[in-house]
């Protein structure tokens, strides 16, 4: 079958010529300084334009009904990557990155960048991101701005459309490479369902993704310019895409210009000496310029930003894939699953022989591409070198990651080229038959291992909806809550949904320490009239499934617990102490004296002995107690909310229990309570 007759090629690249637009007028935008919302009325014009002259320019290639077999097949394939977001209607990511993503989006949404001051707490720290990359987070409060939705409420739509645009971009690029049409939409399907793309999901690599939507394209214009028409429009065309993978992504700008730079001089080479071309040449840089010229000096400031952040360590998101060197390389190199450390032996050995077969088809679709495209191949030594310093010289799991699911735009391809090409070891059998057996063959197994490894990378399983009823607290005005949650997932994405309430944070988690403590708002002498927890008790004033609602002024009782080492048990009632103290947050209707009551066992950590001593520290006194079976304390309690720190003063002997367990338990507390003391 003829790739050309199913795959609807001007219609893909013009999709893209829409994405790269809308990237750089909402970049650009955020880069002058201008709130989102101002421009994205004028952005959705200007892009309602540009469809209606794309569709009458592409209405006369377009009408072959085989194409719909491709929308469909892509509609399915990108509903099946993320189903159970879309069906538990859950967070497309439980990462960090996410929370961080959306809710810089919503700063960019309604302030310039830049702004600090007088802003919610969420907001102080969505300011320090202001010399960073916009293409996600203009998109995103694009998006919310349109729909009237927050920006991770919208996250799901914008992954949809940038896996389907990943999609098209692969299939695509197969097209431009040659390759059958099975192998070409097995490569597409790889890169969406077995590759890297999965875990830039989890991990929520957004910035990447989008990366990913686009370049591939960009390579595709390159490729048809030189060889084509250098027309306006396609000067234009090229100019977007590239200007576009300029504002989304810094660092995948810098990796892709040092792999793809033989292809791509591959490519120009021999025509670039023809004058009349030197015009046509001339006419692309100066669109390029234009277009990305706004960002340049935040660009070169960020991209010197991250390089020197792997100076010392630790490096950005290092240890996110131990598993990646080792035992696990082969296998972890292709994105199988073993990227984390795996001790299911019989996977291993699976995986293993998969890795083969691929590396097999691998060399086999690079012997090809020495005979018709050298400069593909030479790209794919660079991105091997860049690797390999990044992965074994550097030990840089991270940016070994980041060179992978880059270069992966053409070693996916590679792997199916190659399959393609072994199909003619069996001549008799039918060359388009042996290229499709294999191919479904491959995608199958691959996809069936990935699975089976999904333990490593689970789908999201965090309803958005409980998190989002935040907003609609009852009566509760612009009094100020205090918000304490034991989990800091929680924490984040409370705060996020609370972000229009008068929060009061008792403590700052994991992104938000990296607010200036300048600008940290001050925790009030006054206490907060509400507290907002994820902790049962009593007098709760409104509850989901995840979160409670407390008036600060009940009659003594615990209404929150932090503590470092979690709390435990069906009913949450167990926790242990170690170092580092655990907070009770409890309420007062009056200054009274309390009495904290709990059952305590001494913990793991020091095996040798039982006994233990405790410090108690509250906004009255800080007391030094010895720990008993049955654990009483007195303490003076103030009207409203009042925190109580405890922790262990003994130090642990062991580093690990001998479950294996690596925490730090000294002291263990169940069924803790306070009550009036009598």
């Amino acid at each position: 079958m003829a790739t050309r007759k199913f795959i609807p090629f001007r219609a893909l690249t013009a999709l893209n010529f829409l994405l790269s637009s809308a990237v750089i007028l909402l970049s650009g935008s955020v880069t002058l300084r201008i709130p989102v919302r101002r421009v994205s009325t004028l952005v959705a014009a200007i892009l309602f334009l540009l469809i209606v002259c794309l569709t009458l320019r592409c209405r006369r290639h377009t009408r072959n009904t085989r194409y719909l077999i491709f929308f469909l097949f892509a509609m399915i394939l990108v509903s099946s990557a993320i189903w159970p977001t879309i069906a538990k209607q859950a967070f497309v990511s439980g990462h960090n990155d996410a929370w961080a993503y959306a809710a810089f989006a919503q700063y960019l949404n309604s302030y310039p960048r830049g702004a600090q001051g007088d802003l919610p707490t969420i907001d102080q720290y969505a300011a320090t991101l202001s010399n960073s990359r916009f293409g996600t987070p203009g998109l995103l409060a694009f998006f919310s701005d349109l729909t009237g939705r927050s920006t991770i409420e919208v996250l799901c739509a914008w992954t949809w459309l940038m896996l389907f645009t990943i999609f098209s971009g692969i299939a695509s690029l197969c097209y431009i490479f040659r390759l059958p049409l099975i192998p070409a939409l097995g490569a597409a399907v790889f890169f969406i369902l077995c590759g890297w793309l999965h875990v830039a999901i989890y991990f929520a690599n957004l910035d990447s993704i989008l990366f990913l939507a686009i370049f591939p394209f960009t390579l595709i214009r390159c490729y048809l310019f030189v060889r084509g028409n250098k027309s306006f429009g396609a000067s234009l065309g090229l100019a977007t895409s590239a200007a576009a993978c300029f504002y989304c992504y810094p660092e995948g700008a810098a990796i892709s210009a040092v792999v793809f730079l033989p292809w791509v001089s591959g490519q120009f080479w021999g025509r670039a000496r023809l004058r009349q071309n030197w015009k046509s040449y001339g006419l692309l840089c100066t669109l390029f310029v234009l277009l990305s010229g706004p960002y340049i000096p935040t660009f070169i400031t960020y991209l010197q930003s991250q390089f020197l952040s792997t100076i010392q360590h630790p490096y950005p998101g290092e240890g996110y894939f131990t598993g990646i060197f080792g035992s696990h390389a082969l296998t972890g190199v292709f994105a199988l699953g073993n990227t984390a450390p795996n001790d299911n032996i019989a996977l291993h050995i699976w995986g293993t022989i998969i890795a083969i077969f691929l590396l097999f088809f691998f060399v086999t679709g690079a012997i090809t591409w020495q005979r018709t495209d050298p400069g593909a191949n030479i790209s794919l030594f660079v991105a091997g070198c860049f690797a390999f310093w990044q992965g074994f010289i550097h030990q840089y799991n991270y940016g070994l990651y980041k060179v992978l699911i880059i270069a992966s735009v053409f070693w996916i391809p590679c792997i199916f080229l190659g399959v393609s090409r072994s199909s003619s070891f069996f001549p008799h059998l039918g060359r388009s038959k042996i290229a499709s057996g294999l191919t479904l063959l491959i995608c199958l197994i691959c996809i069936a291992y990935r699975k089976a490894n999904e333990s490593q990378y689970p789908p999201p399983a965090y309803p958005l909806t409980v998190y989002s009823q935040l907003r609609d607290l009852p009566q509760i005005e612009k009094k100020p809550i205090a918000l304490i949650c034991s989990d800091d997932f929680d924490q984040q994405w409370a705060i996020f949904f609370l972000r229009e309430a008068n929060v009061v944070l008792q403590r700052y988690t994991i992104y938000l320490t990296a607010i200036p403590a300048t600008l940290r708002a001050p925790v009030p002498h006054s206490n907060p009239e509400y507290i907002v927890s994820d902790y049962d008790a009593k007098g709760m004033v409104w509850r989901n499934s995840r979160f409670r609602l407390f008036r600060t002024d009940l009659p003594p009782e615990i209404v929150a617990v932090y503590a470092p080492n979690a709390l435990e048990g069906k009913e949450r009632n167990f926790l242990w102490l170690g170092n580092d103290p655990s907070f009770f947050y409890c309420t007062s209707d009056k200054e009274q004296t309390g009495l904290f009551f709990a059952t305590a066992i001494a913990g793991p950590s020091r095996p040798e002995e039982n006994l233990r001593t405790v410090t108690v520290r509250s906004e009255e006194d800080t007391r030094r107690l010895s720990v008993s079976p049955s654990f009483t304390f007195s303490i003076r309690l103030h009207k409203g909310l009042n925190k109580i720190e405890v922790w262990c003063n003994e130090q642990r002997t062991v580093i690990k229990a001998s479950n294996g367990d690596p925490r730090n338990m000294l002291v263990g507390l169940r069924d803790f309570r306070i009550s009036t003391c009598p």
